[in-house]
């Protein structure tokens, strides 16, 4: 419907639509992990490198050769001499040669010689030496390099809003800073000669001024920043002013009024 030559009323569906064809992806810029939540990655991300990086015990206990241990049973029992001990954090280069066991931590890698790790649990221990009664084949408790994940895989996709989970995967993998795209800047106009704060006492005929306070909650929920919020008045040159002025300094103004 047309009025005094005026363009139609755009439906919802056409006013959004010319809103999302103006949209572009804004400047890349890089942020520490600590400052990156909420932001949108700019490009996928790939893991540098496998994770676990090293192969590491999956349990307390100790790091063996399942060519000793493998067939070890209540029967059978195998008997092991302690050769030392590798905690989380250890290079672990303590070497487990034949006839040998080393004491290990969740976590430490597994040292060099040794396949398997068998639980604390299901160890007899007498001061430098063990008996292992179950059977430890090769792998057994043991989490090998790039179990979780293989140098090379895709880690976050382009557009991804970094939260917790995807924050807490690019740390392990080293991946700080990070690249992701700025936050919008949004002004927020609303119009009307009655409207004044919410901390004023209203004059006859004004009335407080809920819209900018819900927008600009609006625009803060949705992951930008708030730039600019003004109450402008129903004067047309005011309203003109206002928003050549928001639309300087902000990326997309957001007006509510008549």
């Amino acid at each position: 419907m047309e009025e005094h030559g005026a363009e139609a009323m755009l439906s919802v569906d056409d006013a959004r639509a010319r809103v999302v064809s103006a949209v572009e992806p804004l400047e890349v810029v890089s942020l520490a992990l600590m400052e990156a939540r909420g932001y949108a990655v700019a490009s996928d991300v790939f893991a540098p490198h496998d994770l676990p990086r090293f192969a590491n015990s999956a349990m307390d206990g100790f790091a063996v050769r399942s060519s000793d241990a493998s067939d070890a049973s209540e029967q059978a029992p195998v008997k092991l001499r302690i050769a030392g001990e590798v905690r989380a954090g250890d290079p672990g280069r303590i070497e487990v040669s034949p006839g040998t066991a080393v004491r290990i931590m969740t976590g430490a890698p597994v040292p060099p010689g040794g396949d398997a790790v068998v639980p604390v649990e299901e160890i007899e221990e007498r001061g430098d030496d063990l008996t292992v009664t179950t059977p430890a084949p090769a792998g057994r408790h043991v989490r090998p390099a790039g179990d979780d994940l293989k140098a090379g895989e895709l880690l976050v996709r382009r557009g991804t809003e970094l939260e917790a989970g995807e924050l807490a995967l690019l740390a392990s993998m080293g991946v700080s800073p990070v690249e992701v795209h700025r936050r919008p800047r949004v002004a927020v106009l609303v119009t009307g000669d009655e409207l004044v704060s919410p901390e004023t006492d209203p004059a006859p005929g004004q009335i407080r001024d809920s819209n900018s306070v819900a927008l600009a909650a609006l625009v803060a929920a949705a992951g930008a920043e708030v730039v600019r919020l003004e109450r402008v008045p129903d004067e047309l040159p005011a309203v003109r002013e206002s928003f050549e002025q928001a639309a300087a300094h902000a990326d997309l103004v957001v007006s509510s009024g008549g």
